[in-house]
């Protein structure tokens, strides 16, 4: 009479058990652990206007400025970012880094990721939703959280953008920062809950051996 792999599995001995539950739990970490990726993204488009009574728009490509401008005006910065493709799999937490020359406050909205005309950055008000208003750090790395609206646009496969204007812009002060070219970067860190391949090899081979044990014992 054939017997059932339950009662097979009953009459393994302790030692082979013990072997067994030190090899299970050494896989089961790694089934549950999620696999992270971290990119850095430079923006595809580095734009500065500035705007005053005098001179009107001027587009500057080497370098970032912000700031406002005595009696005259001011400059706003504006950067783009194209998001890798989407992965439902995913999930996504992030930060906007930039590296201020200046230690002035300013103010970063979310902008249409679409934007190609000067015309933005004369607008009476901002585009979109204010995303921080922060003191920067002279020649640091500055991050800004954007976890919660970047996920939406990953999803929806849209660019991303960005606008940084002087927190006193319209005021009678000079206040300014300027940016090196490229200085902006769009961190991206990517958790997966699906294991590595070399986690499901590993489940595999337990489920393997313990057949295997099974089978043996079978045959005794």
């Amino acid at each position: 009479m054939k017997r059932s792999p339950l009662k097979c599995i009953k009459n393994i001995s302790s030692n082979t058990l013990f072997a067994l539950a030190i090899f299970m739990a050494a896989i089961m970490p790694a089934v549950s652990q999620a696999a992270v990726k971290e990119i850095s993204i430079t923006s595809s488009q580095h734009l500065s206007t500035f705007y005053n009574t005098r001179n009107g728009n001027t587009n500057t490509l080497d370098r970032g400025e912000v700031g406002a401008i005595f009696g005259e005006g001011y400059s706003r910065l504006y950067e783009k970012f194209i998001l890798p493709a989407y992965d439902p799999s995913v999930t996504l937490t992030s930060g906007l880094l930039w590296t201020p020359i200046t230690a002035r406050s300013m103010e970063v909205y979310l902008t249409d990721g679409n934007w190609v005309s000067f015309n933005y950055y004369t607008a009476p008000n901002p585009i979109g939703g204010l995303v921080a208003k922060t003191a920067t750090n002279i020649s640091q790395k500055k991050p800004i959280d954007l976890t919660e609206y970047l996920n939406k646009a990953y999803k929806n496969g849209t660019p991303v953008g960005f606008m940084m204007k002087s927190s006193i812009e319209g005021q009678n002060w000079t206040d300014f920062t300027g940016f090196p070219s490229g200085a902006q970067t769009l961190s991206l860190t990517f958790t997966s809950a699906v294991p590595e391949p070399e986690t499901y090899a590993m489940l595999l081979t337990g489920l393997g051996l313990m057949g295997f044990i099974v089978r043996r014992k079978r045959k005794s």
